[in-house]
């Protein structure tokens, strides 16, 4: 977490850079398929888009759903104004 942060610090305007490693994911799209939700929050909050796509067209809930990672989900429904139940 505080490598992002200082990521963000000194590069605010690259928050959605593509994650080291993830080939063309963004660090929210990988962020949300491995359910860190408190570094999906602190993206969100600097920024990061969730309309961002891979090269599949896959956007960060799509990466949260295929995690199975429903806390993930829950914030970026409702920061799109979506309803998910999970019961």
């Amino acid at each position: 977490m505080d490598a992002v942060r200082e990521f963000l610090k000194k590069y605010p305007g690259r928050v959605d850079a593509c994650a080291p490693g993830g080939g063309r994911k963004t660090c929210l799209q990988v962020a949300a398929h491995q359910g860190q939700r408190e570094l999906c929050t602190l993206l969100l909050d600097a920024g990061a888009s969730l309309r961002a796509v891979d090269e599949d067209g896959d956007t960060p809930l799509h990466y949260a759903a295929f995690g199975y990672v429903g806390n993930c989900c829950r914030i970026f429904c409702k920061i799109n104004y979506i309803v998910l139940s999970f019961d």
